[in-house]
């Protein structure tokens, strides 16, 4: 039995102002850690941004399975008047909502506000390290539990109906969203009814699923006269279970080889980052004596870096030589593009300067261009090939070495500021001799030594941090399963909560169909993990109740649950730095930084249209193509993608034809085929982009009619390298051979047709 004397709230107030505390700081801190909208985070805008251009789904494009996501997403952008603002204000929102929710039921599962404190702290720290659109997720499963807890405290019709409500809300949302959170509602009606018999369980279900069902009613009708239901089921299906089968991965402990072996130590502390200009008298072994001397460790030639030029010749015969010398290792400032020959060969079609020179630049200055030579080449050869590419060097005195620093003393940093043979430093404060990077937290570092502190690192490194977390989440529906096992073999009531194995149960079953299925690789965990940390809260409580430390069995316990709770809290500091997350949130300059870096993110969201932030005019490389579709082509065209590149139709304001998963085969079907070829016919579609693939249009070669509609309509091909060179793929061009060009874009000597 527990302790009548819990920590158990009993001030509705109180727990109302804890909650609303908890929303405020998860949503200062996620607004704070989160550092723009990635690639993914964009999967819902782009069909928000095609609907409020007036498509609707299945008549003009196909609805994929999440319409309350996408919904969400047009309402927010509505409001907002197109803007990112919209989508971070209500990923946040719900995120914020998800964590607070957790923290509520974590304080009732508990009776402990400190437990259920701590929990959610560690669930708010993992949830920093996770991508804005998982914030369904983040939301959804505290929310579905959330009603299945008021439905099982008063199983009235009311609450059965906001209970249905909640499954196809999640439903809507993602369908396999769900069918999780409708397990979980099927629990929690078998929980509350079961002691009244197979009939009221029966009954219940019945009710719950007759209210279920008329409110999905609508829904399933528009899918059934434009698909039909169970082709539509089948379809979505497949995709599921093709992109599950791709992610998921083995996750198991992997020692860090390149770690030190040691068990305990305390580190040094971190060095610093500094730029020594030596003077040119300065030989290299006089240079290596001193690095030793001062503690300059490894030292970046400046030949190893980016020098930067004004470019006084844009002949395409220098520019030419600027892509092709083998002697530069690297380029900025220069961009080609390319058109396929019929043979499958490329051919290039332009070759550009990108970047203008600054007001202040030299009257020869036509462009400004970054090169990165060879380490091999010697001074004299560098300055011959200036020479021979008519590039005007603004600093040509260039002895600037990169350091780490790891004798961050102010003797030693003074030493090396007023040493006769250094010229000038950089990222030092020449007054103070302090290190200019230095942030308050590495500050606080390098001052209390603990915090340096460095357990195993062969074995407790980011990857394995996970590991344990992610088989923690794994583990916690289970261990509950069995307390409530044997609390039911042994006839034990838990107090403190209403209803506590009933809600329980419930919530155990949940989140292990949920993380069964959803937790496919380390790092999934986070997404779930305010809802985790309420099996966690109670396991806590649990072990740490006061009687517990009676009976030796007891105290074992409550050990196992400490040495548990206190790896589980290392291995989300080791997984999810807080240094580097008060880092992102702009604390490396205190409260101000952090107010700076609240403000700069308003403002950079709230940008309209969202592209000028995205790609101002002039940016090159794959942001920079959707600056071209944007300021090429009309506002009431289409364009064609062919592959799941969220940002083309949110940035570009372009809707689409029919979808973008062909690279999936989504309704490869002879109807679906006779449609899009109709549809395409009819409007004006100047481009079909496809990012990757040895083929232009090796993503349409599941749809037959269609891949032979578009070779013979789409015959003037470009292929453009994408920014990662490394990846050797290039962004495939077509445009349409019956509409006439009305100009050129000139950054990439593309055609436009405004």
């Amino acid at each position: 039995m527990y302790n009548s004397g819990s920590t158990f709230v009993r001030s509705r107030a109180t727990h109302i102002s804890a909650f609303a505390a908890v929303f405020v700081l998860a949503f200062i801190a996620r607004w704070l850690t989160y550092n723009g909208l990635g690639g993914d985070d964009h999967w819902s805008l782009w069909t928000a941004s095609v609907f409020l251009k007036g498509d609707l789904p299945f008549r003009d494009f196909v609805e994929l399975g999440d319409p309350v996501y996408w919904g969400m997403s047009a309402i927010a952008q509505y409001l907002t008047g197109y803007r990112v603002l919209g989508e971070v204000v209500l990923g946040t929102t719900l995120i914020a909502l998800g964590v607070a929710l957790g923290f509520h039921m974590s304080w009732l599962a508990s009776r402990s506000v400190a437990i259920a404190a701590i929990v959610t702290c560690i669930a708010m720290l993992l949830v920093t390290g996770s991508k804005l659109y998982v914030y369904q997720k983040v939301f959804l499963y505290p929310f579905g539990l959330w009603l299945c807890w008021r439905y099982i405290d008063k199983p009235t019709l009311l609450r059965a109906a906001a209970l249905a409500a909640g499954v196809v809300f999640a439903w809507g949302y993602r369908h396999d969203h769900g069918i999780y959170v409708g397990i979980g509602a099927a629990t929690a009606v078998l929980a509350t009814h079961w002691k009244e018999g197979l009939r009221q369980v029966g009954f219940a279900w019945a009710r719950f699923g007759v209210v279920l069902l008329l409110i999905m009613a609508p829904y399933l009708v528009v899918i059934q006269v434009n698909e039909g239901v169970f082709p539509y089921i089948r379809e979505r299906l497949r995709i599921a279970r093709m992109l599950d089968t791709a992610g998921r991965k083995d996750v198991w402990f992997t020692p860090d080889t390149a770690a030190p072996t040691h068990w305990l130590r305390i580190d040094p502390p971190r060095p610093a980052h500094v730029i020594v200009d030596w003077k040119p008298e300065v030989t290299p072994d006089t240079r290596v004596s001193l690095e030793r001397q001062y503690s300059l460790t490894n030292g970046v030639d400046p030949k190893q870096r980016m020098y930067e030029y004004f470019l006084t010749d844009l002949s395409d015969d220098i520019l030419v030589a600027l892509i092709t010398d083998a002697r530069i290792v690297d380029r900025k400032g220069v961009a080609q593009a390319f058109r396929e020959m019929p043979d499958g060969s490329k051919v290039r079609t332009e070759i550009t300067a990108t970047q203008p020179p600054e007001d202040d630049a030299p009257p020869e200055a036509r462009a400004v261009v970054s090169i990165q030579w060879s380490p091999a080449l010697s001074a004299p050869e560098r300055a011959a090939l200036e020479r021979q590419y008519k590039l005007l060097d603004p600093t040509p005195t260039r002895n600037k070495w990169d350091y780490s620093l790891t004798d961050v003393s102010t003797s030693n940093i003074r030493a090396i500021v007023e040493d006769p043979r250094v010229y000038d430093t950089g990222l030092l404060f020449r007054d103070t001799f302090r290190p200019m990077e230095e942030s308050s937290l590495v500050r606080l570092q390098r001052a209390v030594p603990l915090l340096r502190i460095s357990v195993a690192p062969e074995w407790w490194h980011p990857v394995n941090g996970a590991v344990w977390l992610y088989w923690m989440s794994f583990a916690l529906p289970v261990i509950v399963l069995l307390m409530l096992g044997v609390d039911w073999i042994r006839g034990r009531t838990r107090e403190g909560m209403p209803n506590a194995a009933a809600k329980l149960f419930a919530a155990a079953v949940m989140i292990e169909v949920v993380d069964v299925a959803l937790l496919r690789k380390a790092g999934n965990f986070s997404e779930h993990a305010d809802v985790i940390a309420v099996l966690g809260a109670f396991v806590l409580g649990s072990a740490f109740a006061g009687s517990r430390w009676r009976s030796l069995r007891g105290g074992l316990t409550t050990g196992v649950a400490a040495i548990a709770l206190v790896v589980s809290i290392s291995a989300a500091m080791i997984f999810v730095s807080p240094f580097n997350a008060l880092a992102l949130a702009g604390f490396n300059d205190g409260w101000h930084g952090a107010w700076a870096k609240a403000v700069t993110s308003y403002e950079g969201y709230a940008t309209s249209p969202p592209i000028d932030a995205y790609a101002p005019p002039g940016t090159i490389g794959d942001r920079g193509l959707l600056r071209y579709v944007y300021e090429c082509t009309r506002p009431d065209d289409r364009i064609w993608l062919l592959t799941e590149t969220y940002t083309v139709p949110y940035y570009t304001e372009r809707r689409v034809v029919g979808h973008i998963y062909w690279s999936m085969g989504l309704l490869a079907t002879p109807a679906f085929e006779r449609r899009i070829i109709e549809q395409v016919d009819k409007e004006e579609v100047p481009f079909i982009i496809s990012f990757g693939g040895d083929r232009p249009l090796q993503n349409l070669e599941s749809y037959p009619l269609v891949h032979e509609y578009a070779q013979k309509r789409y015959t003037t091909r470009h292929a453009i390298p994408e920014d990662k060179i490394d990846r050797g793929l290039s962004i495939w061009l077509l445009t349409d051979g019956r509409r006439t060009p009305t100009g050129t874009y000139e950054l990439f000597g593309l055609p436009c047709f405004k």
